[in-house]
């Protein structure tokens, strides 16, 4: 099966936006240590620096789901609304080579 890939858009509350990169960047390193993530990357926006993309690639969706019941997932999404200005913009896609 071929990978699968998400791309999650985040925009941080006023003056949290260096919180939030500090947040995304430790749940980047601790997920990139999972079996099921092929790569994984944290990127900020050149003309918003309060918008952050994480680029995730997924061996399959059960390894996506693995993830997602991680302790660090769980508690990373549920600090979201302190530090996020809006829910964030989440979009799956299948690897095309």
């Amino acid at each position: 099966m071929a990978d699968l890939t998400y791309i999650v858009v985040l925009c941080a509350q006023a003056g949290k936006s260096e919180l939030l990169g500090a947040a995304l960047a430790d749940m980047v390193a601790q997920t990139g240590r999972e079996a099921g993530c092929s790569l994984i990357e944290l990127n900020r926006s050149s003309d918003d620096p309060a918008t952050w993309m994480v680029y995730e690639r997924w061996k399959s969706k059960e390894a996506f789901a693995s993830h997602m019941e991680q302790p660090y997932t769980v508690q990373f999404v549920a600090r979201m609304g302190e530090l996020t200005s809006e829910p964030a913009d989440v979009r799956a896609f299948n690897h095309h080579p």
